[in-house]
């Protein structure tokens, strides 16, 4: 690379060592610069079997690489003159300046038709139906953009393809074949057969091709195709044999007979431009495909939102006919079988089926009413408001005072202040107050405290938030602990309606009101040892909200 000359003046010279200035035995001399140095004896040899008395190599170097060398042999000893040297060394430069004019050249003229092509094929609408890519496909520039042969495009296991290509089958081979192994993205060859030898039927239509993926996850691709282009290539001698090993050692061939060489399976290689504007296409058209997945993802979404409203409709068309049509038989039933109570005349078998018919229907329009709260209960965090839970509390224990136990006794400790909606926390706190009484143990008079923790914990180890943690405890009947979840569902009920009255909506409601602020709701107990109501509000300010 430093020394673009070697010059041999004479092949029977005799080499003679070179002293450096301390002689030492390891000797690291740089001999890149020199001229006149010795060669390989194999390499002498040869020469000597060429018939040459002297050599002068030129390097042509482009690009920092060896492009090739120009080998000028004479008959006899001959010694050039430096101005000769000077002369060869820019005759070498002059044909290296000229490798990189031609190939500029040849690149530029690409580059004009290939850009062309991509100008144009740019402006189809590719709308993702099976349709549209096979009018895609059938686009001549889409083979003009790198000067193929044949293209193949693979979305949804369905192979679209034009021109010299090779069948579904292999496509498929191919597509799963550079899916499934380490090559990246993108691939290019023009001798395919290097890396799929057992695919040597291949090398007709696909001696070469450029590869690109358009999805990670699935095989879809583009993938464009040049045939085989057979070629000869003529060697003075065998390559194969350039050096013969026999028992005084290693020597050079001395045939240097005319030697053909036929190349196959190769096609004609692919230019940088070529593969730019390969990858410049490929980058656009996976851009395309994504673009119209999440179109289509948003019409399904569009659609589902649709669906989800005319649900919603038609829940609110029956919370309507719940809290109007069903409640009104009810209210004429427990009227009409008041009425007959209150009539003397009548035995006590009618009396005791009037007072049944009259706490079933009151129990029927309590459950509907629970149910049109349930349903009619929405997340909304425009109401979101500043709540101080001790007062608010205070307030429901004094509007409900007349419907309390007077035995009842509730204490209520210092309570944070949170973010919230004021009606659904009295609906949720009236709730939990009025099961510990309805729970209590007969004979003890019920005992309710609401406390909180001092300072803010994290709900669970996976949860980065940080909560406050309101308790509800009771000295009331309990419950085995396996139900603590299941208590908090839709008509769940642990004891039979003639021992507790009650829907079995309260819970869920409460666990509902929890959900639409952000937060959670606990149950722990035991039979006979009461039950605490932990309920975990988010830290957060008013801002969040």
């Amino acid at each position: 690379m430093k020394n673009l000359l070697r010059i041999i003046t004479d092949i029977n010279y005799t080499p003679v060592p070179i002293f450096t200035v301390d002689d030492s035995k390891i000797k690291n001399l740089d001999l890149s610069l020199s001229i006149l140095r010795s060669a390989s004896p194999i390499h002498m040899e040869y020469l000597r079997n060429m018939g040459v008395g002297a050599t002068m190599t030129i390097s042509l170097i482009y690009k920092q690489r060896l492009w090739g060398l120009i080998a000028c042999h004479h008959y006899t000893p001959k010694n050039l003159t430096p101005e000769l040297r000077l002369a060869a060394q820019l005759q070498g430069h002059f044909i290296t300046s000229q490798i990189d004019v031609r190939q500029s050249k040849e690149e530029y003229e690409v580059s004009r038709k290939v850009n062309s092509a991509i100008d144009k094929i740019d402006s189809f609408n590719l709308t993702g139906e099976p349709e549209s890519f096979k009018e895609l496909i059938k686009q001549p520039e889409l083979l003009s953009l790198c000067n193929s042969t044949g293209v193949s495009i693979v979305i949804e296991g369905k192979v679209y393809k034009h021109g010299h290509t090779p069948s579904e089958k292999e496509i498929i081979f191919l597509a799963n074949h550079f899916n499934d192994s380490n090559i990246k993205t993108s691939f290019h060859t023009n001798k395919l057969v290097n890396f799929l030898p057992d695919l040597k039927s291949l090398c007709e239509n696909t001696a070469g091709i450029i590869y690109h993926s358009l999805d990670l996850e699935e095989n879809n691709c583009i993938i464009w195709y040049r045939p085989e282009t057979k070629s000869e290539v003529t060697w003075a001698g065998d390559p194969k044999k350039s050096i013969i090993k026999n028992e005084k050692g290693l020597h050079p061939r001395n045939s240097f007979e005319l030697w053909k060489e036929i190349v196959n399976c190769t096609s004609k290689p692919w230019l940088q431009p070529e593969i730019d504007m390969a990858a410049f296409y490929a980058n656009g058209l996976q851009r395309q495909i994504n673009l119209i997945k999440i179109t289509r993802e948003e019409q399904k979404y569009r659609r589902l939102s649709e669906m989800l409203k005319e649900a919603n409709a038609e829940l609110e068309n029956m919370n309507w006919i719940s809290s109007h049509d069903l409640q009104e038989p009810l209210r004429k039933m427990q009227l009409i079988s008041s009425h007959l109570l209150s009539e003397e005349e009548l035995s006590p078998s009618i009396m005791n089926s009037l007072q049944r018919l009259n706490i079933s229907a009151k129990r029927m329009r309590t459950l509907l009413q629970d149910i049109l709260k349930y349903t009619r209960l929405k997340y909304s965090e425009e109401s979101f408001e500043h709540v101080d839970l001790k007062k608010l509390i205070e307030e429901i224990v004094t509007d409900t005072n007349d419907d309390l136990s007077l035995s009842a006794k509730i204490e209520v400790q210092q309570l944070p202040h949170i973010m919230g909606i004021p009606f659904f926390l009295k609906q949720l706190f009236s709730n939990l107050i009025s099961n510990s009484i309805k729970y209590a143990k007969d004979g003890v008079p019920p005992t309710i405290e609401i406390t909180s923790r001092a300072n803010s914990i994290p709900y669970s180890t996976g949860n980065n938030g940080k909560f406050w943690v309101v308790s509800v405890s009771d000295n009331g009947i309990g419950f085995d602990q396996k139900y603590a979840e299941t208590i908090f569902n839709v008509f769940t009920r642990l004891h039979l309606a003639t021992e507790y009255s009650g829907s079995g909506v309260g819970l869920a409601l409460c666990k509902k009101i929890m959900k639409n602020h952000k937060g959670y709701i606990t149950a722990v107990s035991n039979p006979g040892e009461g039950t605490v109501i932990n309920l975990y509000f988010p830290e957060v300010s008013s801002k969040t909200f």
